[in-house]
């Protein structure tokens, strides 16, 4: 019997969601660990990046869905 991971890797649109799922944990851990490191807080950091400190709890908790030019501006704001 297949694992529930072997199921996946068995099709393209399985393995396409794990990489993306994968890519997505790590880009939020990242930025998870700058954010931590900066030493800023929520609210100095949202007006760093232009949303609201609601906004930045989501992204630094991982509970987003974020665009590419999202990550991009997050990243950028760290320096």
């Amino acid at each position: 019997m297949k694992t529930e991971f072997e199921k996946l890797m068995d099709t393209e649109a399985g393995r396409v969601a794990l990489c993306t799922e994968f890519t997505m944990d790590n880009v939020n851990s990242l930025i998870y660990d700058l954010f931590e490191e900066s030493g800023l807080t929520q609210q100095a950091f949202a007006e760093r990046i232009g949303v609201s400190p609601g906004r930045v709890s989501q992204i630094i908790g991982g509970g987003c869905n974020l665009t590419l030019e999202s990550v991009g501006r997050v990243l950028a704001a760290f320096g």
